[in-house]
């Protein structure tokens, strides 16, 4: 019995192995990337202050993106504070999880 599961578990590592794909063989990705030409450095970044103009449409887009957040924020409070039902449906659900009492 112990020498029919020794094979068996030996024939089932064997078919594992076989089936398992091969790691040496490159893949679609790897050949895009050796087929492409070498890049460029990128480019350095620009120190110079940027225009007024786009400075103000930035910070206006900054305030704007904030005040929304905060609304979804409250609206999301709002929405998960316990109401009246929910308060009525705790109480019921702790009077039915009660157990009836001995006689």
């Amino acid at each position: 019995m112990v020498r029919l599961l020794a094979i068996s578990l030996a024939l089932a590592a064997l078919s594992a192995c076989a089936i398992a794909p091969n790691p040496a063989e490159p893949g679609w990705a790897d050949t895009l990337l050796a087929d492409a030409p070498p890049g460029e450095a990128p480019a350095s970044v620009n120190t110079e202050p940027l225009d007024l103009d786009l400075r103000r449409e930035l910070l206006t887009s900054a305030v704007t993106t904030q005040m929304r957040g905060q609304t979804i924020r409250l609206a999301g409070l709002r929405l998960r504070a316990p109401t009246l039902d929910t308060a009525e449906f705790v109480v019921e659900a702790r009077e039915r999880a009660r157990p009836p009492e001995p006689r």
